[in-house]
């Protein structure tokens, strides 16, 4: 302090009263460089790559299953809806909270239906792996109103529910698919799935789903002629023909 002062004079042709102080101030030094994380060896014929490690978030996070279970539930949109002629003709039944799936049959109709497009809370879909086939939505009667109980305590005054006591059932047509490879029935609201058999087991028996007639423009012609026989009048390649 004291050879700082020393060296203290008034600056030259000052206007007002000044003291200049020699002082000395060292450069800044340079930041030094973030280290540079060494390439990895080249991986020898055969080897694996090591396991990221445990801070990555993404190794922490638990691999995708391809069942549509395991994704989000109501995260695809509707596909484009199927045209057929061919409809397997459901029971589905509500009673008292579970759900359930009777034996369908087959109805071939005589021009193709295109599955509609509506709103509801339950939902029958048609899968192949991770690929939405066909989704048809629906509600019960009486439970279109219903939603699920929240989580917690139950409020003291609550409005009158008939889900918890219903017994109800819906008759759904569900188009055939030969590409389906698996069916459910999603309840939208609460994420339940029940699992439906597909290709479907019909109620008498058949392995196989009945192709319905390629035309549907009334019988074929075997059975035009099986019926003529039974009403006692030959086939038409057997009747006369009248000489001219």
């Amino acid at each position: 302090m004291l050879l700082a002062c020393q060296g203290a004079a008034p600056p030259k042709d000052a206007e007002y009263p000044s003291l200049v102080l020699p002082a000395q101030i060292s450069p800044a030094e340079p930041a030094p460089k973030a280290a540079t994380p060494a390439a990895a060896p080249p991986l020898a014929a055969g080897s694996r790559p090591l396991a990221a490690p445990a801070s990555d978030p993404a190794a922490l996070a638990p691999e995708a299953e391809d069942s549509p279970e395991s994704k989000p539930q109501g995260d695809l949109p509707d596909p484009e809806p199927l045209s057929e002629r061919g409809q397997w003709t459901y029971a589905v039944t509500y009673d008292r909270g579970v759900i359930g799936v009777g034996a369908p049959t087959l109805a071939c109709l005589p021009r193709p239906r295109t599955t509609p497009r509506k709103l509801g809370r339950y939902a029958f879909e048609l899968w192949l792996g991770r690929e939405l086939i066909e989704r048809l939505r629906f509600d019960f009667p009486l439970l279109a109103n219903e939603e699920p109980l929240p989580s917690g305590r139950r409020p003291i005054y609550e409005d009158a529910r008939f889900a918890p006591g219903a017994r109800t059932s819906v008759v759904l047509q569900v188009p055939v698919s030969d590409r389906a490879g698996s069916a459910r029935i999603l309840d939208r609201a609460t994420g339940e799935v029940v699992a439906v058999p597909w290709p479907p087991a019909p109620a008498d028996g058949a392995t196989r789903p009945r192709e319905c007639p390629r035309s549907g423009k009334g019988p074929t012609t075997a059975a035009r002629q099986g019926s003529a026989t039974r009403q006692g009048s030959p086939p038409q390649s057997e009747r006369a023909t009248p000489a001219r």
